[in-house]
């Protein structure tokens, strides 16, 4: 299949970017989360063009953003991005190795109005970097692989973000009961899909907390929850009556 000539001119443009005059007043919004797309993928956010990226692109209408796969998304870029004014409804930072705490606290000062959350693969990330992020617009949160979360952590986000209606703790290996009974009671009914999958120290004690407080669950992940009993798990299909899938293993 051929590329658009839209797909052309954005390639073209990804490639000159710093050399093109008032290229931000001819992009439209969308144009603008592309381009910052594919410069992340490709490596194009050189030492040479992220003044130009940040000039021409970061903008206060931006609503979806999109960093991925690149090494060169760091705090300081971050922290360029949180000073553009943009309030964005859509937000993901994907496997950046060099983002730390400072960077996510410095975009948490943009997130008042987001609605979907992935802070994902983020190995420098602790619990100090996402306590600050505050949101009751915020309806999903992928935390997945971020291993240096810790209950602290994730229990201030969710209670400072308490209308999350999808929430992915995949992976997230610190964790115990004091998170997953949190996401229950803080949550309740507003929570509809929930991916746990190998926090091997939540015990039934979390399952439980998840049937009294969440009718409304359609989808449940605990596969590799070793501490899980069958007692948790039953009590879950007993008390969830829209529960549609229930993904278990050893």
């Amino acid at each position: 299949m051929g590329k658009t000539l839209r797909d052309c001119c954005l390639a073209c443009i990804a490639r000159n970017i710093s050399t093109i005059s008032r290229l931000g007043t001819f992009l439209s919004v969308r144009d603008k989360e592309i381009l910052l797309e594919r410069l992340c993928w490709h490596g194009l956010l050189t030492t040479q063009s992220i003044p130009y990226v940040t000039y021409h692109l970061f903008s206060d209408t931006l609503q979806r953003v999109n960093l991925s796969y690149c090494n060169q998304v760091d705090d300081k870029l971050l922290e360029v991005l949180s000073q553009s004014g943009c309030r964005p409804k859509h937000v993901t930072v994907h496997h950046c190795p060099n983002v730390t705490n400072r960077g996510i606290i410095s975009l948490s000062k943009i997130l008042w109005d987001v609605e979907g959350l992935k802070l994902r693969r983020l190995e420098q990330i602790t619990s100090e970097g996402i306590q600050s992020i505050a949101s009751k617009s915020l309806k999903y949160l992928n935390l997945r692989r971020c291993h240096g979360i810790t209950d602290a952590g994730l229990i201030a986000i969710i209670r400072n973000c308490p209308n999350i209606e999808k929430l992915n703790v995949n992976r997230l290996h610190k964790l115990t009961d004091a998170s997953i009974v949190c996401i229950a009671e803080t949550l309740g009914s507003r929570l509809v899909e929930l991916d746990a999958r190998e926090l091997t120290f939540i015990t039934s004690k979390s399952t439980m907390a998840i049937g009294d407080n969440c009718p409304n669950l359609t989808r449940a992940v605990f596969e590799s929850c070793v501490k899980l009993e069958g007692d948790g798990l039953i009590h879950v299909c007993e008390h969830i009556c829209v529960l549609l899938s229930l993904l278990i293993s050893c």
